[in-house]
């Protein structure tokens, strides 16, 4: 027989030696029993639906386990346990005991579940839900380009949304409020999806909503002919102005000065403060939101009182 047909099967032989070694190895210690400690997950169950669990329940509690090394092995990592917390029998703060008893094992796996010393105990606290609409406000800031200006509102779509959680929080809470943005450079009209902020354990249905926000581009008009009135008359004077209308420049949103006419602006005279040796005054111009005075011509008005003739 050659050299190297002689060490092919060497080889072939002492590998087959070594896996049945293994394989034996591996039988008799998947077949002995050990002890190991699983990190167990913890799974509220039973929560009423007009109850809410307020408190930060650990998401996993350590539990040692006892069996075949082959149980445990598929415990580790195919067939979890999970431990149960039954909600039904908690009435606001409580103390929950925990025992093996709580601990589900899946069904045909022999193994046994212990609880660790100091791990015997959940403090756990459930709250009676409240469920309400409340307004819904946007934190926003909108800075437009010069020649720009925003529009007086920002619609929010839906402009409320259903709230719920624990009565604690949720009485106190007088709308929603949505994530803050700073939008900078704006020239066009846009909408957007923003989130909304609530506090922990509550929850905002729809959990975010749109906003519309409106930008305009900045014009000026002059709206001629606006009547002059007065205010604080004298009795026994007759009061005459000169003139008695006047033309208004003024500035704002394009859209809004397009609704502008005369009616839409009051302009008058303050004659509570009336000087006998003063003859012209600046006028009062009241205009609508979102509107600003330019200017008026003329700006001054010459104001005489004459007594009344029939007196």
């Amino acid at each position: 027989m050659s050299f190297w047909k002689r060490f092919s099967q060497d080889w072939q032989i002492r590998l087959y030696m070594i896996l049945l070694a293994i394989f034996l190895w591996l039988v008799v210690v998947m077949t002995q029993v050990y002890e190991t400690t699983v990190n167990v997950p913890v799974v509220p169950v039973n929560v009423g639906s007009d109850k809410i669990l307020v408190s930060d329940v650990p998401k996993t509690v350590p539990v040692r386990f006892s069996g075949q090394g082959k149980d445990l092995f598929v415990l580790n990592f195919f067939r979890p346990a999970h431990l149960e917390l039954d909600m039904q029998v908690v009435d606001n703060d409580f103390d929950y005991p925990l025992h093996t008893g709580l601990v589900e094992v899946p069904t045909g796996l022999p193994v046994q579940p212990t609880i660790l010393p100091g791990q015997d105990m959940i403090p756990v606290r459930v709250e009676e839900r409240l469920t309400i609409r409340l307004p819904v406000e946007p934190d926003t800031e909108l800075r437009t380009r010069p020649g720009y200006l925003p529009g007086d509102t920002i619609k929010v779509v839906p402009d409320s949304v259903t709230v719920s959680g624990p009565r604690s929080m949720v009485a106190r809470m007088k709308r929603v409020i949505t994530e803050e943005r700073i939008y900078v450079g704006l020239t066009d009209s846009f909408e957007e999806s923003v989130p909304l902020l609530v506090p922990g354990k509550v929850e905002a249905t729809p959990n975010a909503v749109t906003l519309n926000v409106t930008v305009n581009r900045l014009g000026e008009r002059t709206i001629q002919r606006v009547q002059l009135t007065t205010r604080g008359l004298l009795p026994g004077r007759q009061v005459i102005l000169e003139p008695s209308v006047l033309d208004v420049r003024v500035k704002g949103a394009s859209p809004r000065l397009a609704q502008l006419d005369a009616d839409s602006i009051n302009a008058w005279i303050d004659l509570t403060r009336w000087n006998r040796e003063q003859q012209e005054y600046v006028p009062t111009i009241d205009l609508p939101v979102g509107v600003e005075l330019i200017d008026t011509t003329p700006d001054k008005i010459r104001v005489r009182l004459e007594v009344d003739s029939w007196r």
